[in-house]
C-alpha cells in the first residue's frame, strides 16, 4: 500500500483534476455562502454586530448581556460573550469614531485578516506542503466560518504573524497572544509555538510569560471592576460554551457521550490529552529533523488541536502543520508514514464526506481525531527510530 501524498500526487497530474478538486473541497465553503444568500440562512458579519451592539449599550450605560441586549436596527446578531472590557472597548471606540466608523473600519481589518490568511495557508509557496494537498483542508472550514465576522479570524491572523517571526523575536508572538488572549483566552494554547520553535529557553519563558501577563490583565480588570456583569458574563459564557455549543474539539468529543466540559474528571481528561500532545509535537520537533518553519507551522497545528472548544472558526491553521508531522513521519519508517498520510488527508477526505451528507456534526470532529491520532502516531515513530545525527543538530538549544 503506498502513502496517501504518493497515491494523491499520481491522481492529480492533470490540471484539469486539479482544477475539479479544488472545487470539491471548496463545497463546504461555497454551499454556505449560497445559502445564507439564497435561504436566508443568516446575515454577514453577525458575530460582529454583536459586539457593535455590546458596544452601543455599553456606551449609553446600559446592560449588554442576555435576552435585554437588544438593537431593534441590528436583528441578526448573535449573542456577546465577550467579556465585559470588550464591550466597553468598543463602546468607546463607537463614541470617538461612530458605528460606521466602527463598522467600516472592523470590516476593513476582517476582509484583510482573512486574505492573509487564505494565502498564507492555502496558496504561499514557502509554506510546507504543495498547495493542493493544503487545499483539501478547505474543506473543514464552513461558509459561516467566512461570514460571520468573528474576531478569532483577525486575531488568527495577528497569532501566524507573531508565529512567522518568532525564530527572529518573540515579542511579535507575546504581543499576539497577549490579544487573543485577551478576547478568547483558550487561543492561549497557541503558546506551544514557542515550544516547538528553535529557540532557546530563555526566549521560550520570556515569550510565554509576557504572552500571559498581556492577556490575562483585560481579565483581572473586568474581574475587579465588573461586579454584575462579570457575573453575567459567567452566566453565559457557561450557557452557550458548554451547554450549547462545545464545538468539535476536545469538549466537542466529550458532548458526542454526553459528557459536559465542566463534567467531573473532564479536566483531567483535557490535562492528560493536552500533555500527551504537547510531549508528541516536543519529540517530532527534537527529533524528526523538520525546518524552522515547519516546526512553527506544527506548533500552529498543535495549538489549534490542543483548543477545548474548537469551532470551525479556529481551523484555518491546521494545513501547513499537518502536513509538516506527514512529512516527519518519513523520518521514523515506512509504515508509519503511509500510516500518517492516511490519517491526515483521510480526515480531510471524511470531514468533507460527512460534510456532503448531511452530517456535518460529525465532519470536523472527525477529522480532528484523525490529526491528533496523527502526531501521537508519528512521535511514537519518530521516537522509536535510531537518532539520526542531522536530525538532531537540528534541535533548540
Amino acid at each position: 500500500m503506498t502513502d496517501a501524498l504518493a497515491w494523491f500526487a499520481a491522481r492529480t497530474r492533470k490540471t484539469s483534476t486539479r482544477v475539479l478538486i479544488a472545487l470539491l473541497f471548496a463545497l463546504p465553503v461555497l454551499k454556505g455562502l449560497v445559502n445564507r444568500i439564497t435561504e436566508g440562512g443568516g446575515g454577514f458579519l453577525d458575530d460582529f454586530e454583536a459586539v457593535q451592539c455590546a458596544g452601543r449599550l455599553a456606551a449609553a450605560g446600559e446592560a449588554f448581556y442576555g435576552a435585554q441586549a437588544v438593537c431593534a436596527d441590528i436583528p441578526g446578531h448573535t449573542t456577546f460573550v465577550y467579556a465585559p472590557w470588550a464591550a466597553h472597548g468598543a463602546g468607546a471606540i463607537i463614541q470617538g469614531i461612530g458605528e460606521f466608523g466602527f463598522v467600516a473600519a472592523y470590516t476593513a481589518v476582517y476582509l484583510a485578516a482573512l486574505a492573509f490568511l487564505g494565502f498564507q495557508v492555502f496558496f504561499n509557496r514557502s509554506t510546507p506542503g504543495r498547495p493542493l494537498e493544503r487545499l483539501l483542508f478547505l474543506g473543514l472550514i464552513t461558509g459561516s466560518a467566512v461570514v460571520l465576522g468573528n474576531v478569532a479570524i483577525i486575531l488568527h491572523a495577528l497569532v501566524l504573524i507573531g508565529a512567522l517571526l518568532v525564530t527572529g523575536s518573540v515579542l511579535p508572538l507575546a504581543l499576539a497572544l497577549g490579544v487573543a488572549g485577551a478576547f478568547k483566552p483558550v487561543l492561549l494554547t497557541f503558546g506551544v509555538v514557542f515550544l516547538l520553535a528553535p529557540i532557546s529557553w530563555v526566549r521560550r519563558i520570556i515569550g510565554g510569560v509576557l504572552a500571559l501577563v498581556l492577556a490575562l490583565g483585560p481579565w483581572v480588570w473586568s474581574y475587579q471592576t465588573g461586579g454584575a456583569e462579570w457575573d453575567a458574563w459567567v452566566e453565559i459564557t457557561r450557557f452557550m460554551a458548554v451547554e450549547r455549543a462545545p464545538g468539535d474539539g476536545f469538549w466537542g468529543w466529550l458532548a458526542v457521550f454526553g459528557v459536559q466540559g465542566t463534567a467531573p474528571g473532564a479536566l483531567a481528561g483535557y490535562l492528560a490529552y493536552a500533555l500527551i500532545l504537547t510531549l508528541a509535537g516536543w519529540a517530532i520537533a527534537a527529533r524528526a529533523g523538520l525546518s524552522a518553519r515547519e516546526r512553527v507551522w506544527m506548533g500552529l497545528a498543535l495549538g489549534t488541536l490542543l483548543i477545548p472548544r474548537l469551532m470551525a472558526i479556529d481551523v484555518y491553521l491546521l494545513a501547513p502543520g499537518m502536513l509538516a508531522v506527514a512529512f516527519a513521519a518519513r523520518a521514523a519508517a515506512p509504515g508509519v508514514f503511509r500510516a500518517v498520510s492516511w490519517l491526515v488527508l483521510g480526515g480531510c477526505f471524511l470531514g468533507l464526506l460527512f460534510d456532503l451528507v448531511d452530517l456535518g456534526d460529525f465532519a470536523l470532529k472527525t477529522a480532528l481525531l484523525a490529526f491528533a491520532l496523527a502526531i501521537v502516531v508519528t512521535a511514537v515513530g519518530v521516537a522509536r527510530r535510531t537518532t539520526n545525527p542531522a536530525a538532531t543538530a537540528n534541535i533548540a538549544s
